[in-house]
């Protein structure tokens, strides 16, 4: 836990790397990288949230735009994106594909999944296209939904954690330097 004393590095790291120091005018504004604003760090969260279902790659990067658009934490919402890793991406695709059946079963647009006895082209596209329809709706109510969740996790546990960060700042076997 002695990260969070230290704070985090990224903008160090950013600032002394050639090629990405001209993302620092970008960057510089202290809600970007301070854990003291419950705001800033809640929609931190959600925005790493919902990055981290609408798309597999470079979630990072848009992150880091969408933070520095809305004056979120970065660190917090490049913690958030990593919900959806190589070992939970399969499981988080396979119930965004279940919820998206539920919707569109409900509004009476689910098709089922062709029959696949005879393997052949047309079959195949079929399937895909249902459970495209259903992914893509299921992925928006399930990133949707999760940066709801985890923004009103950290509103709602805000006072427990600053009382925790204050134990931790106050013990003397954490603060080592």
């Amino acid at each position: 836990m002695n990260f969070l004393k230290k704070g985090f590095h990224i903008k160090e790291y950013i600032r002394n790397r050639k090629s990405l120091s001209f993302l620092m005018k970008f960057l510089h504004r202290k809600e970007l990288w301070d854990l003291k604003n419950k705001h800033s760090v809640a929609n931190g969260l959600a925005i790493g949230f919902f990055v981290a279902f609408i798309i597999p790659i470079g979630q990072f990067v848009l992150s880091t735009i969408l933070c520095t658009i809305f004056r979120a934490n970065i660190p917090v919402a490049a913690m958030g994106t990593l919900i959806t890793n190589p070992f939970t991406f399969v499981p988080w695709y396979t119930f965004a594909i279940y919820i998206g059946n539920l919707v569109l079963s409900f509004f009476d647009y689910y098709e089922k999944i062709p029959n696949l006895e005879k393997l052949n082209m047309t079959n195949i596209l079929d399937m895909w296209a249902t459970l495209g329809i259903a992914w893509i709706i299921g992925i928006l109510i399930l990133s949707i939904a999760m940066s709801l969740i985890g923004y009103l996790i950290v509103l709602l546990s805000w006072k427990y954690l600053e009382k925790y960060l204050d134990k931790l700042k106050h013990n003397d076997f954490l603060v080592k330097e």
